[in-house]
């Protein structure tokens, strides 16, 4: 379930005890229902997830051969590849698939790749879908689910939708230019700022030295880095000839406008006054 609250019970914590991790009494049951199916329905699969208390893999059972564990992210860095020793959220997250590499013939992902608790926010998470999947690959895993927002109303959603199932289809690939090649036709003389807006909050993001999760709450960002992806957008809109690609930049410069609203106000201290100055934003209605 999408809870905590794991089985306390003597038996069940025994064996968590003893595995080192709440995986290993969950692990037991679906070993059970495994087992009792494999003769009636061969080559069937049973699956589960690695997920939050169950993440960490067990020090001594094993999946069946039947079994498909599937580990999920939901805790990790989003601004940084996964296999990034310097990103602390992910370092768990990196020794985790190696663990359950070593022991599951059949290891899936469940990934996450918008902001869950601000669809529109600005997420620059654009550079590290293909390292992730890169990693995942070089870790024994046989299947991903990249889990995403809706296109229409996500932030840039059609944009992270295409570049995720060119990864899925080839890790290999050149992904800046597939980003590239989707910005130019899409948004067209407008292109050149989208590429600019999206480096700028991927510089602020990691800049601050913060985390970005996937309920992420917009910390990283600041004064200065909306106004000038307003600029940016100005530049687009002035830029492009149809109605059809100044509806696509709208769509595109809305989570600016999010990030005016609930970004960190600015600080500036002179003699005796602390003064907090919030980037100019839309009303509700605007918005």
């Amino acid at each position: 379930m999408d809870w905590g609250n794991n089985c306390q019970c003597d038996a069940c914590r025994a064996v968590d005890e003893r595995e080192g991790t709440p995986a290993g009494s969950l692990l037991v049951a679906v070993n059970a229902v495994a087992e009792r199916l494999e003769k009636e329905f061969p080559g069937y699969y049973i699956e589960t997830l690695a997920y939050t208390y169950t993440r960490k893999a067990p020090k001594y059972l094993k999946p069946r051969d039947n079994v498909i564990i599937r580990l999920c992210s939901i805790e990790c860095d989003f601004a940084r590849p996964l296999a990034d020793p310097e990103a602390d959220r992910n370092v768990l997250f990196a020794q985790d698939i190696r663990d359950w590499a070593s022991i599951a013939k059949t290891l899936y992902i469940w990934d996450y790749t918008p902001n869950f608790r601000y669809y529109q926010a600005p997420h620059p998470n654009f550079h590290v879908l293909q390292p992730n999947l890169k990693f995942f690959a070089q870790n024994n895993v046989k299947g991903v689910f990249e889990q995403g927002a809706s296109p229409v109303g996500g932030e840039l959603g059609r944009l992270r939708s295409y570049i995720i199932a060119k990864c899925l289809w080839n890790p290999d690939v050149d992904a800046r230019a597939i980003r590239d090649e989707f910005i130019d036709l899409y948004y067209a003389d407008g292109a050149p700022f989208v590429k600019q807006y999206i480096d700028l909050v991927t510089k602020r993001a990691l800049d601050s030295g913060l985390s970005m999760t996937c309920f992420d709450e917009l910390q990283w960002m600041d004064f200065e880095t909306v106004e000038r992806a307003r600029e940016l957008f100005a530049k687009a809109f002035a830029a492009a000839r149809t109605d059809e690609i100044r509806t696509r930049l709208v769509e595109a410069s809305i989570p600016v406008e999010l990030a005016a609203l609930i970004c960190p106000p600015r600080v500036e201290i002179a003699e005796d006054f602390l003064t907090l100055r919030r980037p100019p934003c839309m009303d509700l209605e605007q918005y």
